[in-house]
């Protein structure tokens, strides 16, 4: 659908129309948020079908506070799961919405708001002017603040990190006769076969004749429909006799430890319900997280992050769960057979008191859990962010023993090996695609880009190391905010000056000589408190960001016993190179395997180059360091560039 240019410039643009952002326009529209703005909604489906059903637990304050209840379709006051009667869940209740009835209730509220719905998907987005241009399918529009709720894609999982679906295959049925009660649903009956996953039945009465009973599955695989039948119909025949389906309901949840491909363009591009992680990976609840998100968000509050052990918790039973998927009737049933069900429903909300956490824990096997624990401990320290801390301390060995020459050639080796070939893809970064050929066009652009930084360098060596350093803060500070899912670019610039500020400065010694081979032999000397500056901003902007700072301070602060291009090195080989290799390889939704040869021909490229700008140095100042700097500089300028534009269409 083509929109036209009065039409395609938005204060608010809503990509999807599902429940999370169906919720945030209720809580919007509640708080009179939405008036006189223009707003614009892309989904490409007619939502006119009931594809899902949202079930959630909340108090009646709740319901009350985030305006539910005219959703809500059936509730219920007890809860029978593992392998006991039922029981209470007061002061919660919990409650069924229908999909359907969302979605009606979302297209009368917007048929009070004037808006623009475009039905087309989106495809990619840029800033311009502090506006979002986001192409779709079929046309372009403008935006100055977005929610995005597209379905999340998930990293490939690393170390213990697991990813398994959460299937579900069930039947709305009318019995012959009155054998349900409609206070009571039962969350989690483990007695059907297991058949090599972790498999429960889940029954909701809706009326004593009337209920749904759903066979759901965690697991690598969906259940099938011919075997999720038959374990319905024994299942349903066994317990309540003669039924007849009036209705089929099937979906898939993903239920995943692994982080997100998904990142916000920028501050005011926000990310919504699974998109932003609004679904538990341990059991695939995400309702009502999207309702506490969506009240933030109508008061320009950023969402709340669940505190880490949480995270941590679910990491160790996806793990688990995707190992040993035997064990997954025994854990819950054990859970549920030893905690009430009011405390088990608190944890699962991630608000249980410090005193009913430790009794739950307590409950578990102790065993499998443990054992997981120590395997999440061993992958964590086998985490890229702990390789430059690893490099810095040997290093320090070597040279505390005499034998600094091997440090220089490891160095030497990862520039090689990792260093150079980061930037050797470069061809590639301008369409995003595998198989781009080489470009004579490129080539050119290329080397005339490198020259000229070259010809800045030979006309002002002050001018080519302002340039140099200018430019390399804005590239470490883009690759460490596009690592850590953030596009700030101002806050990434302000992270590369202090960064390059603390390396530099806390080695006044070996800078001034190199500064003197790059021909700048005299400067005035900043008092030495300045890289303290630099660090303590370092700290900040990591908290402020959520950046992985912490653990690169204990690198950097090593690094300052190591000489300058040795710090520099460890900074540049096993942090910067192996942070932009992860977000080529994430952009690339490829391999070092497939990727890897393709940088070797420029990697080669880059050799002879480097061997060539030695041969005919027309700065001849004599220090190879320097000289090495300058160089770096040439072949850095346009990977740069290209870096950037990479970022921009990924």
């Amino acid at each position: 659908m083509k929109i036209s240019k009065t039409d395609s410039a938005f204060d608010l643009v809503f990509i999807g129309l599902g429940c999370a952002n169906s919720l945030l326009l209720f809580a919007l529209h509640r708080h009179n948020k939405l008036k006189n703005l223009r707003i614009g909604i892309v989904e490409p489906d007619s939502k006119t079908r009931n594809d899902r059903t949202f079930c959630f637990w909340a108090t009646d304050e709740e319901i009350k506070r985030y305006d539910l209840g005219h959703f809500i379709s059936k509730s219920w006051d007890s809860c029978v799961a593992g392998n006991r009667e039922a029981q209470s869940i007061a002061p919660f209740r919990y409650h069924h919405i229908s999909g359907l009835d969302l979605y009606v209730k979302t297209a009368e509220l917007l048929e009070t708001i004037p808006h623009t719905r475009i039905a087309d998907s989106v495809i990619s987005a840029i800033t311009e002017n502090g506006e979002f241009i986001i192409q779709c399918e079929q046309s372009v529009i403008r935006g100055r603040k977005v929610f995005d709720s597209r379905p999340p894609k998930f990293n490939k999982p690393k170390g213990i990190e697991t990813h398994l679906l959460q299937s579900f295959y069930g039947w709305k049925i009318e019995s012959a006769n009155p054998v349900f009660n409609p206070n009571e649903f039962v969350m989690m009956d483990f007695s059907i076969p297991q058949n090599g996953s972790t498999q429960f039945v889940y029954v909701l009465p809706y009326s004593d004749k009337t209920a749904l009973v759903e066979c759901t599955r965690f697991g690598r695989e969906m259940i099938g429909q011919d075997e999720a039948e038959t374990i319905l119909n024994q299942y349903i025949t066994l317990r309540w006799g003669k039924y007849k389906i009036t209705e089929t309901e099937t979906g898939v949840i993903p239920m995943s430890s692994s982080s997100t491909v998904s990142k916000a363009v920028e501050e005011n591009w926000i990310l919504t319900g699974a998109r932003a992680g609004n679904i538990k990976p341990s059991t695939g609840y995400s309702f009502f997280k999207s309702c506490k998100d969506a009240e933030r968000l109508s008061h320009n509050e950023k969402p709340l992050n669940a505190p880490g052990r949480y995270a941590f918790y679910d990491r160790l039973l996806l793990h688990i769960l995707g190992s040993s998927p035997g064990k997954g009737k025994v854990i819950f049933e054990r859970l549920f057979t030893n905690i009430s069900a009011k405390t088990v429903l608190d944890f699962l909300r991630e608000d249980v008191k410090p005193g009913k956490e430790v009794q739950i824990l307590g409950s578990l096997p102790k065993g499998i859990f443990i054992k997981t624990a120590f395997l999440d401990f061993l992958n964590k320290l086998l985490n890229p962010v702990f390789i430059p801390l690893g490099m810095a301390l040997l290093l320090l060995l070597l040279n505390f023993s005499g034998l600094e020459w091997i440090g220089s050639a490891i160095l030497l080796l990862g520039l090689l090996l990792l260093g150079l070939p980061h930037g050797a893809i470069d061809h590639l970064l301008e369409t995003g695609k595998l198989n781009t050929p080489v470009q004579p066009a490129f080539i050119v652009k290329y080397l005339s880009l490198a020259a000229g930084m070259g010809f800045v360098w030979w006309l002002s060596p002050w001018l080519g190391l302002m340039v140099f350093l200018a430019y390399s803060a804005w590239h470490f500070g883009e690759t460490e905010m596009q690592s850590s899912g953030d596009q700030n670019n101002l806050m990434g610039m302000l992270w590369g000056m202090c960064l390059l500020g603390f390396l530099l400065l806390s080695h006044p010694a070996d800078l001034r000589t190199i500064l003197a081979e790059m021909g700048l032999e005299s400067i005035a000397w900043p008092p030495e408190s300045i890289q303290w500056v630099a660090f303590t901003g370092l700290l900040i902007l990591g908290w402020l960001r959520g950046l992985m700072i912490f653990t690169a301070s204990f690198y950097l602060l090593l690094a300052i016993k190591l000489p300058l291009l040795q710090a520099f090195g460890v900074y540049f080989i096993f942090d910067h190179s192996i942070k932009s290799s992860q977000q080529l390889l994430l952009g690339f939704n490829s391999n070092w395997k497939k990727l890897y040869p393709k940088a070797m021909p420029f990697t080669a490229g880059a050799i002879l180059m480097g061997l060539l700008f030695y041969s005919f140095n027309v700065w001849n100042e004599g220090g190879g360091t320097g000289l090495f700097f300058i160089f770096l500089s040439c072949l850095s300028f346009p990977h740069v560039i290209a870096m950037n534009g990479f970022y921009k269409i990924r």
